[in-house]
Parts: structure tokens; C-alpha cells; sequence
């Protein structure tokens, strides 16, 4: 019953923490994504929020991840293609 228990508090643990993570990246993506407003071409920014893209769809369930795995494809392909590169 102990080992239970344990396990039960681990995993709610770990799903408080994925949640934190999620509610902290959303935060970054929206930071990004107002970035890029002001410098639509700007690599760094492009590379980061694919990053963040990618990252929420891993922690998101397959059918709501979806849009973040196409949004970090195409952003990643901004900055590939970018001519801001050096």
C-alpha cells in the first residue's frame, strides 16, 4: 500500500510539474510570437519559438499537439531559409 501510495504521489507530482512547464512555455511562445512582430525575420527569435513549439507538443496528448508540432516545423523552416543567417 506504501509503494502505492508513493507511486500515486509521484505521478501527481510529475503532472503538477508538466502542467508548471506547460503554463511557463505557453508564456514563452506568447513572448516569442510578440518578438517576431516587431522583427518578423529575426533567426534567433524563429529558433527559439520552434523550440517551444516543439517542447509543448511533446508534453501535449497526439490530437492537441498537432498545431505546435506544424507551428515548430514552420518556424524551424523560417530560420533555415532565413537570409539573416551569418
Amino acid at each position: 500500500q506504501r509503494a502505492v501510495a508513493l507511486g500515486e504521489k509521484r505521478f501527481e507530482d510529475s503532472q503538477n510539474l508538466a502542467e508548471l512547464a506547460l503554463k511557463h512555455l505557453q508564456e514563452a511562445q506568447q513572448a516569442f510570437e510578440e518578438a517576431l512582430q516587431e522583427n518578423p525575420d529575426e533567426i534567433y527569435i524563429l529558433d527559439e519559438l520552434a523550440r517551444v513549439h516543439f517542447t509543448i507538443a511533446y508534453l501535449l496528448p497526439p490530437k492537441a499537439a498537432e498545431a505546435n508540432w506544424k507551428a515548430s516545423i514552420q518556424a524551424f523552416e523560417k530560420a533555415i531559409y532565413s537570409r539573416n543567417k551569418q
